[in-house]
């Protein structure tokens, strides 16, 4: 329609249209409703301790995070029992969890000493397995790579005690 200065006349004015037939209402407004706060138990805090703060524990009195570490001899002999399951079963991420349970990093040059000299006394298959574990441990973040070279070096200078 062209806009016009005339006024509107009556049938050109529309009541507002309701979805509702007639003399049918609609319901009320929902009230958006307003969550209620959970009462918290109150806790006694000690007089030592300021009000503004919860009572904490203290890192002595925590549990350890893990058993008693292995002595060299104890892990060692931990090791032999995940190499020869690794060799049979082909299974990186289960060794690699089962070396991460041990918690002993402060071993991991003398594991891959010994992982190494495992590797020369078997099969060509089994040293490229062991090939591979050693980059799976790099890769995975469980050894470093000077904790790698230092353990090839290692082994290198025991060869001729393996020979």
């Amino acid at each position: 329609p062209v806009p016009t200065n005339r006024p509107m006349e009556n049938w050109q004015r529309r009541a507002p249209v309701s979805p509702l037939p007639p003399g049918v209402t609609a319901p009320p407004a929902r009230r958006e409703s307003v969550p209620t706060p959970i009462p918290t138990p109150a806790v006694e805090v000690p007089p030592s301790q300021s009000k503004d703060r919860a009572p904490t524990k203290s890192l002595s009195s925590l549990p350890p995070i893990s058993k008693t570490p292995l002595d060299l001899p104890q892990f060692e002999s931990k090791l032999d029992i995940l190499i020869t399951e690794y060799l049979d079963s082909h299974e990186i991420s289960d060794f690699i969890d089962s070396y991460k349970e041990l918690n002993c990093s402060q071993f991991n040059i003398k594991s891959v000493q010994t992982i190494l000299s495992t590797g020369i006394e078997k099969t060509e298959k089994q040293c490229k397995q062991v090939v591979d574990l050693l980059d799976s441990l790099y890769k995975k973040e469980v050894m470093s790579k000077e904790e790698l070279i230092q353990g090839f070096d290692n082994m290198l200078t025991n060869l001729p005690d393996l020979i």
